[in-house]
C-alpha cells in the first residue's frame, strides 16, 4: 500500500489568493484615484459657481479666478455658461447661468465619481492586505 502524501500550505503558496489580492489592490487604487479626480473637478465647479455668484466682489483679472474659470470652461461639457442646461434671461442672466450650470455640474461630477468608485471597488470579501495591520509571514 503506497504511503499517503500530504502537502502543507507552507512550501506551496496559494497563487490564486495572491493574484486575487493583487487585483483587489489595483482595483481599490483605481477606484480611489477616479473618485479623487472627479472630486477635484467637482470642487473646481463649486468654486466657479461661488465666484460667479459673488462676481461683484471678485476681480476677474485675478490669476486664481482666471485659473478656476479656465478649468471650469475646459470640463463644462453640457453645463456651459453659455447655452448650458439652464438658460436665464434678464439683467443677471450670465451670473445665474454660471451659478446654476456649474453648481449642477459640481453635483453631477461628484455623483459620477462616487458611482464609478463603487463600480471599480473590489467586492466579494477579497480585501487587499494592509501592511500596517497584517504582519508579514
Amino acid at each position: 500500500m503506497p504511503a499517503k502524501v500530504t502537502y502543507e500550505a507552507g512550501p506551496f503558496p496559494d497563487r490564486r489568493a495572491e493574484h486575487a489580492a493583487e487585483i483587489a489592490r489595483v482595483r481599490l487604487i483605481a477606484a480611489s484615484a477616479v473618485r479623487v479626480a472627479f472630486g477635484v473637478v467637482a470642487v473646481f465647479f463649486a468654486l466657479g459657481a461661488l465666484m460667479a455668484a459673488s462676481s461683484d466682489f471678485i476681480s476677474s483679472t485675478n490669476p486664481l479666478v482666471q485659473f478656476v474659470s479656465n478649468v471650469d470652461t475646459w470640463f463644462q461639457g453640457p453645463f456651459s455658461r453659455d447655452g448650458g442646461v439652464f438658460s436665464f434671461t434678464g439683467s443677471n442672466a450670465d451670473r445665474l447661468d454660471a451659478v446654476a450650470n456649474w453648481g449642477v455640474a459640481s453635483v453631477v461630477y461628484s455623483g459620477i465619481g462616487s458611482l464609478l468608485r463603487s463600480i471599480l471597488r473590489p467586492r466579494g470579501g477579497v480585501e487587499p492586505p494592509r501592511p500596517d495591520l497584517d504582519p508579514p509571514e
